[in-house]
């Protein structure tokens, strides 16, 4: 590695984001990534190994907001965590849950520190490519989306897509354990929804991940937080439904797949994402959203169209938690943007109570 960079030339917005996301995870179910997230924001701030792998949001350039659409801090756990579960890291697995560590982090600084220099490489490609979660908890605020589309389309058969698929996951969530008590533990929303069949599912991503691999399940529970026992619980249960429910995963961009698309008399097409769309460019999303709009235009009583994704919204201001919200276009029943729902970002749960 390099000598770094100077604590005080660029890295304040770094600097906000580290300590911000670090306190993010330490209270939403990872003490453990609290406490190695202020190790690596105070190594950033003496300009050590952890500034040099983070040089790509750091300087005057770089824009507050990029920093936190791209989650580095998210990204450079996912990498620490895969070496971990590979059993590379050894040292570093004795901090961490998933594997059975059980030292105290406070001790971890010395050890994490070695790990950015010994693995360099591995970990600059990760911080490549944005996290592949397709976070299972999601299914919460996507099934409900997909309840209100059944009432309104009196359960006509689903053609479900899904933009940022990555392993797929959610394009299962019918057949996830979703509800009040179960392990995705979350109400759903009142509305009188008829049985209904979800008859397709293609998910793009410009990286998808083949969930019944080794590989592929190996990158998904790297994005996990390693101490969030619930989390790890759910992904598991969803990679044994992925084994025994079908779906076609495409390396395609999220406007491209939505292009691609065609509507079908006697369905409903269904679009739907999560969490996803910080990671897209504004050309990227501008062409998307058009997509999306002709399909609406296209669509008929017959052949229909609805739109959900649930997504970061507004910012809600220094120390306010930033909630997500479950959003729901429809057509041709002119329902557009309506917010029907809100959850924190991991989705569970989900307060339906929402005004729209």
């Amino acid at each position: 590695m390099t000598g770094g960079h100077p604590p005080d030339v660029g890295t304040g917005p770094l600097l906000a984001y580290l300590r911000s996301q670090a306190a993010y995870c330490a209270s939403h179910g990872s003490p453990l990534y609290g406490v190695l997230g202020g190790f690596l924001a105070d190594d950033v701030e003496a300009g050590g190994p952890t500034a040099d792998l983070l040089a790509a949001w750091i300087g005057p350039q770089v824009r507050p907001e990029t920093i936190s659409d791209d989650v580095p801090l998210l990204r450079l756990f996912g990498g620490l965590h895969r070496l971990v579960l590979a059993r590379q890291a050894p040292e570093l697995a004795l901090y961490f849950p998933s594997v059975g560590g059980t030292a105290d982090p406070a001790g971890a600084r010395p050890v994490l520190l070695a790990a950015l220099t010994t693995h360099e490489r591995v970990l600059r490609q990760t911080l490549e490519r944005p996290p592949q979660t397709n976070e299972v908890g999601r299914s919460a605020p996507l099934l409900g989306g997909l309840a209100h589309v059944a009432g309104w389309t009196g359960g006509l058969p689903v053609r479900l897509f899904e933009i940022g698929t990555s392993g797929g996951l959610n394009l299962r969530a019918d057949r996830l354990p979703v509800g009040p008590g179960q392990l995705i533990d979350s109400p759903l929303p009142a509305v009188v929804a008829p049985p209904y069949e979800v008859v397709e599912r293609i998910g793009g991503d410009l990286f998808p991940v083949d969930a019944e691999t080794t590989q592929g399940r190996l990158i998904l529970t790297s994005y996990v937080w390693p101490d969030d026992v619930r989390r790890l619980e759910r992904l598991r249960a969803a990679l044994a439904v992925a084994v025994d429910v079908p779906a076609q995963l495409l390396r395609i961009g999220a406007a491209d797949l939505v292009e691609s698309i065609e509507l079908r008399p006697g369905m409903v097409t269904v679009l739907w994402h999560s969490v996803m769309w910080q990671y897209l460019d504004a050309a990227e999303r501008a062409r998307t959203l058009a997509a999306v709009a002709a399909l609406g235009a296209q669509a008929s009583a017959s052949a229909r169209f609805a739109y959900v994704r649930f997504e970061r919204g507004p910012d809600p201001g220094a120390d306010r938690p930033w909630r997500h919200e479950v959003r729901l276009s429809s057509w041709p029943d002119g329902v557009v943007d309506l917010l029907i729902g809100s959850a924190p970002a991991h989705g569970v749960p989900v307060d339906w109570s929402t005004v729209a």
